[in-house]
């Protein structure tokens, strides 16, 4: 194998920079395009033992490499402005997984695995005091991920494009499910508080158009306009069906029986 490629600070500092610019905090996912080839060991700051058998306590460098017996790179280990790398490669001398500690004000770990071709397939960190998973295509780009915030987990689903399409969250009072539009928008709503069921729909711009839950009452359904003021209520309750229309104040101007 031989030593033509970049050393390990060039690959650390590529690797990184491209990972920055879309960490799960920031949310543009991780584009990250590595470099293959092997590292040069440089920098020792202490010395080997002089005698046979001399033992050394304490050994400082500030970048190692560890090769097997055909001399091929598998492990390199380095500080580069002032955040510890280790990276992993596998028999063909490409990177397939690193582990670093960010100084960057979010301030915690963060493992990426690789494929074979370089890109990122999952990634778990702890930034921010915020740990999450998050899972990338065949293209690098995030498709999955799993955080806890404030002890409320989320998951968040990307389209191919890197959009979030749904969020599934967990609440102290309830789960709930929003489906969102390729702009953004969240269209669909489905939540369970305090055991009590809801479905929502909203229009393009994301006010809400229709809703229909089940309170202790009954079922109740209500339609909204395009500002998103309520205009007709239909509901069950032990009294039976009551259908209600309102005026754009929310006054009632029909209602039937």
């Amino acid at each position: 194998m031989t030593t033509s490629s970049p050393e390990l600070p060039v690959i650390l500092e590529r690797l990184d920079r491209l990972e920055r610019q879309n960490r799960w905090l920031n949310r543009a996912g991780l584009a990250v395009l590595v470099l293959v080839g092997s590292v040069l060991l440089v920098g020792f700051a202490a010395q080997l033992p002089a005698k046979p058998g001399a033992v050394t306590e304490t050994l400082e460098a500030q970048r190692f490499v560890l090769k097997n017996a055909r001399g091929e790179v598998r492990a390199g280990l380095a500080l580069l402005d002032d955040e510890p790398y280790l990276l992993l490669y596998d028999t063909k001398g490409n990177p397939r997984a690193k582990l670093d500690v960010n100084t960057d004000g979010t301030d915690g770990p963060n493992l990426t695995l690789y494929d074979p071709q370089g890109k990122p397939r999952a990634g778990l960190a702890v930034l921010a005091g915020v740990p999450g998973l998050s899972l990338f295509d065949t293209k690098g780009k995030p498709r999955a991920e799993l955080t806890v915030r404030a002890d409320d987990p989320m998951l968040v689903l990307y389209d191919p494009q890197g959009k979030p399409r749904a969020h599934l969250t967990l609440l102290a009072d309830g789960p709930g499910l929003a489906l969102i539009d390729a702009n953004g928008k969240p269209r669909i709503g489905l939540g369970l508080e305090e055991d009590k069921p809801s479905f929502g729909l909203t229009d393009d711009k994301g006010n809400p158009a229709a809703m229909l839950y089940v309170s202790t009452a009954g079922p109740s359904l209500e339609f909204s306009d395009p500002a998103g003021k309520k205009r007709a209520t239909l509901k069950v309750d032990a009294d039976g069906p009551d259908l209600e229309l309102y005026d754009p104040t929310a006054k009632v101007i029909w209602r039937a029986p």
